[in-house]
């Protein structure tokens, strides 16, 4: 029997990842967290259930690397890398665009957290822990950079990271979710760019008492 090269049996390892992934994201969406087995996986992706542990441990592995695949962990990352000597006006301006778009991407994942989050504070804390804070925490310590530390000791750079993130969620619920683009639908470039305008420097456009 011919040897299959290393590059072709990492490829079939990945296919078959994803696989395994996409299929359990669709069983997520549609039914909930606890119907959600491995042998729904195995059949859902059309594999037997001991091919499933052949790539993942457990249900639990599983839904470990779907949150790692779904992340913003590495597009904030990589973003913020290539930002490092621009303005924070022109940061943004480039970065919240690119994460509206990946969490319209996502959207219904972000339902399924909605609804799932309240019923499953193992998977919210899961959650919390591996995604959201090394997030906010990324972005918190470029807006240290950028703000001075006399600015970032009269605010929480970590919750200003936060709100902007929870800005863009809120968004995302209302008009994707809750079908507010079907009754007043707004352009992209328009939401990113006054949630942009709003974060910097707020609805008043100034400091306080300018």
């Amino acid at each position: 029997m011919p040897r299959v090269a290393a590059a072709d049996r990492d490829d079939l390892v990945e296919t078959r990842k994803k696989q395994i992934l996409d299929a359990t994201l669709r069983l997520l969406v549609s039914q909930s967290f606890d119907r959600t087995t491995v042998d729904a996986i195995a059949k859902e992706a059309g594999i037997s259930k001991g091919s499933v542990y052949l790539y993942f441990e457990n249900k639990g592995a599983i839904i470990d690397a779907l949150v790692r695949r779904y992340s913003l962990l590495g597009d904030v990352e990589k973003m913020v890398g290539q930002m490092g000597g621009v303005s924070p006006e022109d940061s943004l301006g480039a970065i919240v665009p690119v994460l509206w778009k990946r969490l319209v991407s996502r959207a219904e994942l972000v339902k399924l957290l909605l609804r799932e989050g309240p019923a499953r504070p193992d998977v919210s804390k899961a959650l919390f822990k591996r995604m959201v804070i090394p997030v906010n925490t990324m972005v918190a310590e470029w807006l240290e950079r950028h703000i001075g530390p006399e600015r970032a000791r009269e605010i929480d750079t970590f919750v200003a990271g936060r709100a902007l993130f929870g800005m863009l969620v809120a968004f995302l619920i209302t008009q994707e979710l809750l079908g507010g683009k079907h009754v007043r639908p707004i352009d992209d470039d328009r939401i990113t760019s006054t949630i942009t305008e709003v974060f910097l420097y707020g609805v008043m456009g100034g400091k306080r008492g300018e």
